[in-house]
């Protein structure tokens, strides 16, 4: 009964009072939430109370350090309070993936892991009220229709968790994990048995999904469909919209939080009224940036100033939904999908990879494709396509034009056939070999919160 009244409690005032008539009164807000937060929350943490200087709540949010994943896996231990140890953690996640068990908890808190796209694997805490603030923010923020309807959730994923199945059994409302584990054929036979009111998946699991619904394979038609857990592009998009005559949302969740969601208009806005995003700018006109998040709502796993790698963009386009939320245009990948390309004058410059995959997108014989550099002046280009030779042919072109464009020199194009996508890794359209560094002075970090 109580996690019942946590999470309809947070899901009305998700829904209905946390709404601000500009940035201003949103920026007040959060200034309040986070003195509460410093004053009831953050001597629970042994990393933060160990510092020597004036109690950290007559601070500024500036004098915080930026924290990152590797500083936070470093000080995973001093940074949640459920006096719980990184190895404890990490062994009970990895047995709940192995076992595909995801119930057990360690002393009511929950354990998760992310994918460990960037090489290392990030853990989350949550406590069983945290879990069911969460699902009642989830539910505010992306139910259709009212919490009182009747809604059959299908949630694709690489690995179930009780954070997840909060949303199950409260009122009308069901849920059922297809574990992407299991063979492709047996999650399309249980999906169309199913019949879900509300489909989430990865991308390219919705992807494949699409292209089942257009073969004939299944027969859903859910009310609403959200990309999770990867990169939502704009050619997947269309493809996934036209199959099941629905547009596509996002929520934008990773290991350190609910950080974003699609809005009544279909626009992409930060979570701000849970936590506060500072932009880590990556260009001096302020388009693209890294979020620096501080979230004033968990208590077990401390997230004060946690940069993440993500490379944002920013629209500055007010949205008709009327929430002052920052609106995002896209997200367009990690830093560590940055192509890293010479000048004219041999200097290393950067190149954003939506500049890439939208333009390799457009050529008509690619059906899919991903991009690796694994030496500065070499790209070795995968593709799925229609015709082979055609589609080699316009990437070529069409990549030659995007390096001219940018002022750039060609680097050496290697092309060949990509592989089928494995739906339980994450999908990433461009990757940079580790050993190819950014230029000097790119992307420092200088996170700026108004």
């Amino acid at each position: 009964m109580f996690d019942t009244l946590v999470l309809l409690r947070q899901y009305i005032r998700v829904r209905h009072l946390l709404r601000f008539k500009s940035r201003v009164e949103l920026v007040a807000y959060q200034d309040r939430m986070l003195a509460k937060f410093f004053s009831k929350t953050l001597h629970k943490s042994t990393f933060y109370s160990a510092f020597k200087q004036r109690a950290f709540k007559h601070r500024a949010l500036d004098d915080f350090p930026i924290m990152n994943k590797a500083k936070m896996l470093e000080n995973f231990d001093a940074l949640n309070s459920a006096s719980l140890s990184l190895q404890d953690a990490m062994a009970e996640a990895e047995q709940g993936e192995k076992s595909r068990n995801f119930k057990p908890t360690i002393n009511g808190v929950s354990v998760g892991l992310s994918t460990g796209t960037s090489g290392t694997r990030g853990v989350f805490l949550v406590s069983d009220r945290e879990r069911m603030g969460w699902a009642g923010t989830i539910l505010g923020r992306m139910l259709p229709g009212s919490i009182l309807a009747k809604h059959r959730i299908a949630f694709f994923l690489r690995a179930n968790n009780n954070l997840y199945e909060s949303v199950a059994s409260k009122g009308r409302i069901e849920f059922q994990f297809f574990d992407l584990m299991s063979s492709i054929p047996q999650l399309l036979a249980d999906l169309h048995t199913y019949k879900p009111t509300i489909l989430i998946a990865p991308a390219q699991v919705l992807g494949i999904l699409a292209q089942a619904q257009i073969r004939g394979d299944i027969e859903i038609s859910p009310d609403k469909i959200i990309s999770v857990a990867e990169v939502l592009y704009d050619d997947d998009a269309a493809q996934i919209s036209n199959a099941f005559g629905k547009p596509v949302s996002q929520v934008y969740q990773c290991t350190e939080g609910f950080l974003g969601y699609s809005c009544t208009h279909n626009r992409l806005h930060l979570n701000e009224a849970l936590m506060i995003i500072e932009p880590d700018w990556l260009d001096e006109q302020k388009e693209r940036f890294c979020p620096i998040i501080t979230d004033f709502s968990r208590e077990t796993q401390l997230f004060i100033r946690h940069r993440l790698d993500d490379i944002l963009t920013r629209d500055p386009n007010p949205c008709p939904c009327g929430s002052p939320e920052m609106v995002i245009k896209r997200i367009e990948g990690r830093t560590d999908d940055v192509l890293v390309l010479r000048d004219l004058a041999g200097v290393p410059q950067t190149l954003m990879p939506d500049y890439v995959t939208r333009a390799i997108a457009a050529c008509p014989s690619v059906l899919d494709f991903k991009i690796e550099q694994n030496t500065d002046d070499e790209l070795v280009v995968f593709l799925l396509a229609s015709d082979k030779q055609l589609a080699k042919a316009e990437t070529i072109q069409t990549l030659a034009k995007l390096f001219e464009r940018h002022n750039l020199r060609s680097p050496t194009l290697t092309i060949e056939e990509q592989p089928s996508n494995d739906p339980t890794q994450k999908r990433r359209r461009v990757v940079r070999a580790k050993n190819i560094g950014l230029p000097q002075n790119e992307f420092k970090q200088k996170g700026q919160r108004k």
